[in-house]
């Protein structure tokens, strides 16, 4: 019975020096991100490739309204050919798709630029934030984006990865439209 309780006591002695060594503080990573000044860039760098697409999705659109229009044309004038009318529905389908497809491009384009230009902005966060844990001797450096609880006592380390990243105190977020 001695021996089970000294296990027991051997098991329990490093939870409870782990306990004590226990240090969370909190950032808010977004905040970060949207005052990081790279980040500024690729904000402008997608938007300007959202704008050639948007423009280019509009001349199809353009494009596709006015083949529907002759056609409305054709299919009123009663000495139409069918086989006319046949060929310009196959063009409108053929287009709706090509709208279609070309959107679906433009999207899955766009998301890739967005994690290319974000992949270096979000590595050098976290490095930033891993260096003031190692600093700071924290175990755990939880995001306040995601965490359901914070405690009041938890340290706030956002100033001090904003200056790891040479963000001054009083910069301004970018704009993202949502």
């Amino acid at each position: 019975m001695l021996k089970k309780l000294l296990i027991a006591a051997l098991m329990a002695l490093p939870v409870g020096v782990m306990a004590q060594e226990l240090k969370i503080a909190t950032v808010n990573t977004q905040e970060v991100i949207s005052v990081y000044p790279a980040y500024a860039e690729a904000q402008t760098q997608l938007e300007k490739q959202s704008k050639q697409y948007e423009d280019e999705l509009l001349k199809l659109n353009q494009e596709g309204q006015k083949k529907l229009e002759e056609y409305q044309k054709l299919a009123e004038d009663k000495n139409t050919d069918p086989a006319i009318l046949k060929a310009r529905e196959d063009e409108i389908g053929a287009l709706q798709q090509r709208i279609q497809l070309f959107n679906q491009s433009a999207r899955e384009q766009l998301q890739k630029k967005q994690e290319q230009l974000m992949a270096p902005i979000i590595t050098a966060v976290r490095n930033a934030i891993s260096e003031v844990g190692n600093e700071g001797k924290y175990t755990f450096i939880l995001d306040q984006q995601v965490t359901s609880f914070r405690a009041s006592n938890a340290p706030d380390v956002t100033a001090q990865v904003r200056k790891k990243l040479n963000i001054p105190a009083n910069a301004k977020p970018v704009n993202v439209p949502q």
